[in-house]
């Protein structure tokens, strides 16, 4: 039996159904429906709040849908327990507030907020903060009726054990969507490209395949796609190709993304080559969960296209001056540095510069990061001969 008089075991199967909400596929109801039945609560809810004016209800149990609306759409601005000069300094991570630390119940009646809560049985309440991401409020709150006994100590304590593991996996949940937003974004953005982009996992296996690539693909022109990988003309071509990918994906690390030179592709009908360039993107930044992400975009140029990045667009996009535009546009069409050192008429060190600030000028830490959003200013701005 826990101090709050709960049972040791409903303790630790609320503190198990939180960490089931971060899980794949989890979600907050079933804990909230718990702690709600637990603590003798008429509803539960994830609550956000700035302490200013603006706030808003996120998951809930037994709570009326009108309520939320009203709540999130006006009172939120006038909620005074979360405008309450105490509630900053009381909500503290792990801790659970009364309502009446926050606002005496006499004042509380007096409020435009009362009547409120009142109609929708949610008059008395305590909070707890699971984070304070800037500042803000972002945890739990269970109210009861007006009609009811008011939370005391061993409600209070009830949530002591439970606050941290709640907390935890509240952040593992938002971490999850920000990754999970971050890569919809970039697979958004490679799918706009007029270059052609394939998504490779960790198992070598394809898993995305963007419209440009899939067109040179239905062309059978010296560029094949298929769910074990890509191919090209000829067995010793699609070696070749199966080899960079390799290379790519044994790479150690994985905390930066990192550029791998271009593999030339022949195209049996004799029009131009296609330059397939891999780049094994970050763990941290665009990896999904489990072992069927994204881990290898390898981008597939044709020599012949149309569709280019032009010098001007460039210098517009990142204020690169008129030589590094040109510099960067033949980064993003799959030259190296060395090669752009011949073609461009550069000393070493002076395409070594110029490396440098387009790296900086795009804000990427590395020259793969650099071809990226090059490559990604293409799905915004095309010329075209």
């Amino acid at each position: 039996m826990s101090d709050s008089g709960v049972p040791a075991e409903t303790v630790l199967r609320l503190i198990d159904l939180a960490y089931a909400a971060a899980e794949p596929g989890g979600a907050w109801e079933p804990f909230l429906l718990a702690l709600s039945d637990a603590t003798r609560g008429r509803a539960t809810v994830l609550l956000y709040h700035d302490y200013a004016s603006a706030g808003s209800v996120g998951s809930g149990v037994r709570n009326d849908l009108e309520a939320v609306s009203q709540y999130n759409e006006h009172y939120c601005r006038i909620d005074p327990r979360a405008l309450s000069p105490a509630a900053s300094r009381l909500s503290k991570p792990g801790v659970a507030v009364p309502d009446q630390a926050l606002i005496s119940y006499a004042d509380f009646e007096a409020t435009e907020f009362f009547g409120f809560a009142r109609r929708y049985e949610m008059s008395r309440c305590m909070t707890v903060a699971l984070t304070k991401p800037g500042g803000q409020f972002s945890g739990l709150s269970i109210t009861r009726s007006h009609d009811d006994a008011p939370f005391a100590a061993a409600d209070l304590k009830l949530l002591e054990p439970i606050a941290p593991h709640a907390g935890r996996a509240l952040r593992l949940c938002q971490h999850i969507d920000r990754v999970t937003d971050e890569r919809a974004s970039l697979l958004g953005i490679l799918d706009r490209l007029k270059v052609g982009a394939v998504g490779i996992d960790q198992k070598g296996r394809v898993v995305f395949v963007n419209a440009a690539a899939a067109a040179l693909a239905r062309e059978n022109d010296g560029f094949g796609v298929g769910q074990q990988g890509v191919f090209g003309a000829t067995t010793g071509e699609t070696r070749v190709l199966s080899d960079a990918v390799l290379q790519a994906l044994t790479v150690s690390g994985g905390n930066s993304c990192d550029l791998f030179f271009p593999v030339r592709v022949r195209r049996p009908s004799g029009r131009p080559a296609l330059q397939l360039l891999p780049i094994l993107l970050s763990r941290s930044h665009l990896e999904r969960r489990g072992d069927h992400g994204v881990r290898v975009i390898l981008l597939v140029i044709d020599e012949g296209s149309n569709a280019r990045l032009h010098p001007g667009a460039l210098k517009t996009l990142f204020g690169l001056t008129p030589a590094e535009a040109r510099f960067a546009a033949g980064l993003a069409s799959g030259s190296s540095v060395r090669e752009l050192e011949v073609s461009l008429g550069l000393t070493r060190s002076t395409a070594r510069w110029m490396m440098e600030q387009v790296r900086s000028k795009t804000g990427a830490r590395t020259q793969a990061q650099a071809v990226v959003r090059l490559l990604s200013s293409l799905a915004r701005v095309s010329e075209f001969d």
